[in-house]
């Protein structure tokens, strides 16, 4: 079941359209930056390290972030619940492996999506502006808030734990949202709303409504990559993350299950 769904995801356009879209919002912003500074012959300020990660502290890129994971693998979902081709392929693998592999290929799909497109963002401009070597190249030298998750990374080599960092934690977040996507699809049946509601939900959390209903604060929900962002925010964030995957893989379950019940 986990290897059809794969194909299935991989062979659409859905996919594909996703990473593209981040690619294009990050590669934009940052090829604007490259084109300022070209004009002004101070091209050699520019590293991969500034390229890479500016649109994403500064662009709108993380608003993308939900709508782009959702995209990836909600439409397949929504078109077997509506079509009732879903009843047809639980009788056939059963109803664990049906979930199962609709969420496990789901959140690869979002994670490829976010942390392909930012990976292949990275090489992109490690080829145009070289790579972060403050020794060789001392112009390009950054700093970032003391104690911070990315200031740690500066201290390795060409800071390429900053990248490995921002890749895995742009894949996660891809995976949460392509989740709760697949929850939307089983709980409204329309491929619209499937995703639409994950970027409603995400923004609802960017208010932090909790803080002012129930006296309480929400980890930040761009602390998987963003740039200040200490280390325990950060493990908040993760653990947070994971929290809520498991939360929606439960609701996704017995959300379909009823929803095959009563069709």
């Amino acid at each position: 079941m986990f290897r059809q769904e794969l194909k299935r995801i991989f062979r659409s356009g859905n996919l594909y359209i996703a990473l593209s879209a981040f690619l294009i919002c990050l590669s934009a912003s940052s090829a604007q930056i490259w084109f300022v500074y070209s004009s002004s012959e101070d091209v050699s300020l520019l590293s991969a390290m500034f390229l890479c990660f500016a649109p994403v502290f500064f662009g709108g890129t993380i608003l993308l972030v939900p709508f782009c994971a959702a995209i990836s693998c909600s439409q397949a979902q929504a078109d077997e619940m509506t079509s009732g081709n879903v009843r047809f392929r639980v009788l056939r693998c059963g109803y664990f492996r049906y979930s199962a592999g609709k969420m496990c290929a789901g959140m690869l799909a979002g994670f490829v999506s976010l942390g392909g497109a930012f990976a292949i963002h990275t090489l992109i401009w490690h080829l145009a502006a070289g790579p972060y070597d403050p020794v060789n190249r001392p112009d390009t030298v950054l700093q970032f808030v003391e104690g911070t998750v990315y200031q740690y990374y500066l201290q390795q080599p060409w800071a390429y734990g900053a990248y490995l960092h921002a890749i895995l934690g742009f894949g996660i977040t891809g995976a949460l949202w392509a989740a709760v996507s697949l929850l939307c699809a089983v709980l409204m049946m329309d491929a619209v709303l499937a995703a639409v509601l994950p970027v409603l939900l995400y923004y609802l959390w960017k208010t932090n409504f909790t803080a002012y209903l129930f006296g309480f604060s929400l980890p930040d929900f761009t602390g998987l990559y963003n740039d200040g962002v200490f280390w325990p925010d950060y493990w908040q964030a993760l653990i947070a993350h994971f929290l809520l995957l498991v939360i929606v893989w439960i609701a996704y379950g017995i959300v379909l299950k009823r929803r095959i019940r009563n069709a």
